[in-house]
């Protein structure tokens, strides 16, 4: 594709945005090569937070928090698309853009209307690819040659899932200032961040080391959820069990006092399973391992 004089121009940016303006993101993927085909509608009352829900492919989520840090990149990245040509004239299909291989929108939910980016195939100079056909919204009525950061980021939006928020905790490790863990043996840890390191209830240094117990708040805030649970009866089914076999509860409190709970447990079969009060009503399946962290008397950063 070469640039045609009276279009846009080569290096225009055609997707210019204000990312904490925008309040409604809807992204709809067609690829056929992979049968996947889904839609999804993203909502934010506010720039932490973003909500997901499925507009066609699974059903409804009983946990619909967002990968915010992807979303916001996402759209970070959007802003710098950027123009490297012009299509020839030809059919949409032949740049695969009926259907578009991606289509998304985005807005700021009230009065003004969402502007929309369409992604098609991906155009290859010497074997290597250069950039994808798309129609933009600065002028959707031809077809450009765009290029960007963005287009590596949707690459690892193989499927639906990778738009869920991933860790359990929604605070951020280096936002505590203190926790309190109980076991259901009755063992407990108390500890407040004091200076640049971890105290007790009476303000005394933590033994065995402060960097234990900083590990011990990472590994807190990173919990990698392994499956999200969204059959209603199954949800229930492993409620009952993780208050048959809770093992530890960890209540947290971030810079303004607000406090978090996180309960822990394990299935009949040996799964772990974790809640937070931040997700109400939803239960995850963990990662294997992340029992040393509710240990108390475990050494955190020595555990393999």
């Amino acid at each position: 594709p070469k640039e045609t004089p009276g279009l846009l121009p080569v290096g225009f940016l055609p997707c210019a945005l204000e990312v904490d303006a925008v309040r409604q993101v809807e992204i709809v993927k067609n690829d056929p090569s992979l049968s996947d085909r889904w839609s999804a509608r993203l909502t934010s009352q506010k720039k932490e937070r973003w909500d997901l829900s499925p507009s066609s492919g699974p059903g409804n989520l009983i946990d619909q928090v967002a990968d915010t840090t992807y979303v916001r990149h996402l759209l970070d990245t959007l802003r710098f698309l950027r123009v490297t040509g012009v299509a020839k004239n030809s059919t949409p299909e032949t740049y695969g853009l009926s259907p578009p291989r991606f289509v998304i929108r985005w807005g700021s939910g009230v009065s003004t209307a969402p502007l929309q980016l369409e992604l098609g195939a991906d155009y290859q100079e010497g074997g290597k690819t250069v950039g994808t056909f798309a129609r933009v919204p600065a002028d959707p009525s031809h077809v450009y040659l765009v290029d960007g950061s963005m287009l590596r980021l949707l690459e690892y939006l193989t499927h639906f899932e990778v738009l869920r928020q991933r860790t359990l905790s929604l605070v951020e490790a280096d936002t505590i200032d203190e926790f309190e863990l109980k076991t259901r043996a009755g063992k407990k840890l108390f500890a407040q961040r004091e200076n640049s390191g971890w105290t007790d209830a009476r303000h005394r240094p933590l033994l065995p080391s402060s960097e234990n117990v900083e590990a011990r708040v990472q590994g807190f805030a990173h919990l990698r959820i392994q499956e999200f649970i969204d059959d209603p009866s199954v949800t229930r089914a492993l409620e009952q069990a993780l208050q048959a076999r809770l093992s530890a509860t960890l209540t947290v409190k971030d810079r303004q006092g607000q406090a978090t709970e996180f309960k822990i447990g394990h299935t009949p079969d040996g799964r772990m399973i974790g809640t937070t009060s931040s997700r109400p009503g939803s239960l995850f399946v963990l990662f294997p391992g992340a029992e040393r962290f509710f240990d108390p008397t475990a050494d955190v950063i020595r555990a393999p």
